[in-house]
């Protein structure tokens, strides 16, 4: 009897011993979970946050913010979004120095740069640390048994980067609601986009239109361009591109780059304040009629040539025209539509310090805007030869009947860069754009570390 009492004396403690290893090995196995959640959970956070502080740099690039204003937005943007999630259901707080803004070099080699590098500029990118760890704002992550094997806490650490891509968009279609936002008509192969870069490389074309049919086509257009940017999800249009060319459906708007550099030069956002200056006025240049900076009431006389400054044009333009030799000049289409055809051609050189010294409106040449059509359209037909080396810029609207190209012709070419609502080409059309890299648009916003 007393063999039989110890034994079951002694299996009630192993029994005892054992219930305790697998309560320990249970509790163990429970903060090993909760670690791993928390450690998504922080990564999740970082990504978050990282993302949130690159879409900030590129809304304030876009405003032409400062770099300090684009770093301070940053902050602010990762800071507010790494606060919204959680980390074992507390908020996330970023400590100073969590945030990092600088850029990314994502086509790095062995001889250049590679990989994110704080508070190199032009700033496109920002590294986001979220952390549980002792002596941080969150503390470390409380264990639920881990007090039992002296274990109270675990601490956790996760970093992202997140930068914005630099398209070069030398095409911007700005409509975002309609269809046929840009449109190819025809039925041949023959009518295309085409944007080059300085160096000889393919640029890049943005339509913003979120419409199922922002982009419509008959025949087999082209478009000679590396990247293709649109707000809808027409993903066929990758048809059109070259091979490597690249399409990114459902992106963000991209608002107009020149909007707030215009509000910056003048309240209005137009030349003057939006008043017509002084009359234009034609005087003999070495036996050539020249036109002098000003206002133009009926329209600008067929083959008129220009001298330096700003020429306002009131009721259109339907005719060749060009800017004097050595002159450098703003075409401002305020009332009225250009209608160009036949053979008639038009040359413009944009102003500088050097070609317009004396115009009283050389703050608005860092704009760099050939021809401007302010509430207009644009019409091309024939083999209108047209070189424009600036903006070509169009600020009217569908909704009011403006703000349209309509190109049915080749021009040499159409100018730096291309703004406009709408975008339509015809027949044998076709859109060329020599893309200087005046004004880069921040474009998709993605995760790379």
């Amino acid at each position: 009897m007393r063999t039989q009492r110890h034994q079951r004396a002694f299996v009630s403690i192993w029994i005892a011993m054992l219930g305790i290893l697998l309560i320990g090995m249970l509790g163990l196995a429970i903060d090993l979970a909760y670690m791993v959640l928390a450690a998504q959970q922080t990564q999740n956070s970082a990504d978050a946050a990282a993302l949130g502080g690159a879409s900030a740099i590129r809304m304030e690039f876009l405003n032409q913010a400062s770099l300090a204003t684009q770093a301070q937005m940053a902050q602010s943007y990762a800071n507010a979004t790494a606060y919204a999630n959680y980390i074992t259901n507390q908020h996330v707080v970023l400590d100073n120095g969590d945030v990092v803004v600088g850029h990314y070099y994502l086509n790095g080699t062995s001889t250049t740069k590679h990989g994110f590098y704080s508070g190199d500029t032009p700033y496109n990118a920002v590294q986001v640390t979220a952390r549980r760890v002792a002596g941080s704002s969150n503390g470390p992550v409380a264990l639920n048994f881990g007090p039992i094997f002296d274990v109270p806490t675990a601490e956790v650490l996760r970093m992202a980067t997140a930068m914005t891509s630099i398209s070069n968009a030398g095409v911007i279609v700005l409509n975002q609601t309609v269809p046929s936002a840009l449109s190819f008509k025809g039925t041949g192969s023959n009518y295309k986009i085409v944007v080059t870069l300085p160096n000889g490389t393919l640029g890049d074309v943005i339509v913003n239109s979120n419409n199922a049919s922002g982009v419509s086509y008959t025949g087999n257009p082209t478009m000679d361009i590396s990247n293709f940017y649109i707000g809808s999800g027409q993903s066929n249009t990758i048809a059109m591109l070259p091979a490597g060319g690249n399409v990114y459906t459902y992106q963000p708007p991209s608002p107009d780059p020149l909007a707030t550099l215009r509000t910056q030069i003048d309240p209005t956002g137009l030349p003057n304040g939006g008043v017509a200056p002084a009359a234009s006025q034609p005087v003999l240049v070495n036996g050539t009629t020249v036109w002098t900076e000003g206002t133009h009431s009926a329209g600008l006389p067929k083959n008129a040539v220009l001298g330096p400054g700003l020429h306002w044009v009131d009721g259109g333009i339907s005719g060749a025209f060009s800017s004097q030799s050595g002159a450098g000049v703003m075409v401002f289409v305020h009332s009225g539509d250009v209608s160009l055809g036949g053979n008639s051609g038009i040359a413009i050189t944009t102003m500088t310090t050097t070609n317009a010294p004396a115009s009283k409106f050389l703050k608005w040449a860092p704009l760099d805007i050939g021809l401007w059509i302010y509430q207009g359209n644009l019409t091309m037909k024939g083999t209108p030869d047209v070189n424009n080396n600036g903006v070509l810029y169009l600020t009217g609207t569908a909704a009011k009947n403006g703000g349209n190209i309509d190109m049915r012709g080749t021009p040499t070419s159409l100018g730096s860069m291309i703004i406009t609502d709408t975008l339509s080409i015809e027949g044998t059309g076709e859109v060329n754009v020599k893309y200087n890299g005046a004004f880069p648009v921040p474009t998709r916003v993605f995760l790379v570390q």
